[in-house]
């Protein structure tokens, strides 16, 4: 889960969102079940939330229900959704708002493909929502607890003090260390830790009236902005974590901050060093509306070395590649205004600078009848969705050469 927030993260920061995660204390540290199916359907209620909501914020929330399932709460502060078309919107190609549909795009096959994702593993969707009040969209799955697993984290009896500018941010921490077993306190009481969410509007008078009434204090730092730690430790703040915060590291740095246990350094995770050095100053076209595929894609393929132009819609990804070369085009098949398959015609018929250039089609739906349109489309292969990092890696560096022949492999 706190991978598809991270990834949410970047993009909800376009827009002045706030992106938080809800894991309550009493969930499971680990469970067994499909975790391709499990983060493609977090990826497009994620994703839905973040691309239809203009102010406030997201919030990922999961808990543990009767009988060994799950509960995944995606809930937003979005434009909200009237009851009579609740039954409608995870129907393949129905939005609930034609209007909302044309400003944003997207077709709604994601709803679709959530709801038939959850019913194979089991489980069941909804939602709860009232124009002018933002969605929850749920989704409840039988996920037994792994064996041997660690016993849920604790933070029982500490005092803790959320000071964020954010409303959905405090009420979401504050919900978390309740379920931790901590004691929330407000900002004129004693805390043994105050939360601090860093923001430019923090001041040496604010920290130094927080630090004479606490114990200690941890800086909340955007996991893109990590140029904020070396602020905060100007501050003479010396503990931190990144926003989204994790149920995991919250406790960590907190019983760290009070000297309860040390904190330990988190080694990087690089992609794999063998798929780097082929795909250095690669030129990859990438048009994909979904927010979350687009960035992880992009970044992927950006820490690999590649140099990527993204495209929101099929006509400005025909539009970029009549324009510009590039080694290798990745086209999503569903986008709003011009499909996939349509912009992969256009761009091999148009003649352009990019016209022979590999193009490998994104898509939740890798069947027979699919397969057989992108070949035909003039599409070299395919990619699954949710996006496989090792998979994209893997296909950008067989088209590094030409001629490479097409393979339309499955994930």
């Amino acid at each position: 889960m706190q991978s598809v927030a991270e990834l949410l993260s970047p993009r909800a920061r376009d827009k002045n969102l706030e992106i938080a995660v809800s894991v309550r204390g009493d969930a499971p540290a680990r469970v067994i079940g499909d975790d391709g199916r499990l983060r493609q359907i977090l990826f497009n209620l994620a994703g839905n939330a973040v691309k239809f909501t203009e102010a406030g914020g997201v919030v990922i929330e999961m808990a543990p229900r009767p009988n060994g399932r799950l509960r995944f709460n995606i809930r937003d502060t979005g434009p909200g959704v009237a009851p009579e078309k609740h039954a409608l919107i995870f129907e393949e190609f129905t939005q609930a708002d034609a209007g909302v549909n044309r400003r944003h795009g997207g077709a709604g096959l994601g709803l679709a493909i959530v709801k038939k994702l959850a019913l194979a593993m089991g489980g069941d969707v909804g939602l709860v929502s009232r124009p002018g009040f933002g969605a929850s969209f749920w989704v409840e799955l039988p996920l037994a607890t792994a064996p041997n697993a660690e016993p849920p984290p604790s933070l029982s009896g500490v005092r803790v003090c959320v000071v964020s500018p954010s409303l959905l941010l405090t009420q979401t921490l504050r919900a978390v260390v309740i379920s931790l077993g901590a004691n929330p306190v407000e900002r004129a009481a004693y805390a043994d830790v105050v939360l601090l969410d860093w923001h430019e509007g923090v001041g040496g008078e604010e920290i130094d009236a927080l630090r004479r009434n606490s114990r200690a204090i941890i800086a909340l730092a955007p996991q893109e902005r990590r140029q904020i730690i070396d602020v905060c430790r100007a501050a003479g703040i010396e503990h931190y974590t990144l926003k989204p915060v994790r149920r995991g590291s919250l406790v960590e740095r907190v019983r760290a901050a009070l000297g309860d246990q040390p904190e330990r350094a988190k080694p990087a995770q690089p992609i794999q060093a063998s798929t780097q050095q082929p795909l250095l100053g690669l030129r990859v076209l990438l048009a994909e509306d979904n927010p979350i595929n687009a960035l992880l894609a992009r970044t992927l393929l950006t820490k690999a070395g590649c140099s990527v132009t993204s495209a929101q819609d099929g006509e400005e990804a025909v539009a970029v590649a009549s324009a510009a070369a590039f080694d290798l085009i990745l086209l999503d098949i569903r986008m709003p205004r011009l499909d996939g398959f349509e912009a992969a015609q256009r761009i091999r018929a148009g003649g352009g600078p990019s016209a022979a250039a590999p193009m490998v089609a994104l898509t939740a739906d890798a069947g027979d009848e699919e397969r057989a349109h992108a070949a035909k489309a003039g599409m070299d292969d395919f990619i699954t969705k949710p996006i496989d990092a090792n998979r994209l890696l893997q296909v950008a560096a067989r088209f590094t050469e030409r001629p490479n022949p097409a393979t339309f492999a499955s994930t």
